[in-house]
């Protein structure tokens, strides 16, 4: 069990990654956890933040990490570019001379 609220579930027609805003409440979300396949249930409460959970009480270890996995999967390939974080660069042995450079990285989707 873990205290990491599942931010993302896979919408069962689709496989689309989906927010719990963006579904129906409850079961009627129509969405599994992309680890286990096992239904998930959209809470759409006013006092914790809107999150999914599993139907029933798994032992789905890795569900969180797996649903970040999946969604930044699927915002890559909607993008079909990745802008890498601005990084420092050193050449040779001089140390004081460092660049900085940011690059898009193509996916290659067509």
């Amino acid at each position: 069990m873990t205290d990491l609220l599942l931010p993302f579930g896979e919408r069962i027609g689709d496989g689309q990654m989906m927010r719990p805003e963006e579904v129906a409440n409850g079961l009627a979300c129509g969405c599994v956890c992309v680890k286990c396949r096992r239904r998930l249930v959209a809470k759409q409460g006013t006092i914790i933040a809107a999150h999914f959970a599993h139907e029933a009480e798994v032992g789905c270890i890795g569900a969180f990490e797996s649903s970040m996995h999946a969604m930044a999967k699927q915002i890559i390939a909607e993008a079909l570019m990745v802008r890498p974080p601005m990084v420092g660069l050193t050449t040779g042995y001089d140390w004081h001379r460092a660049r900085r450079f940011q690059a898009p990285f193509r996916t290659g989707i067509a």
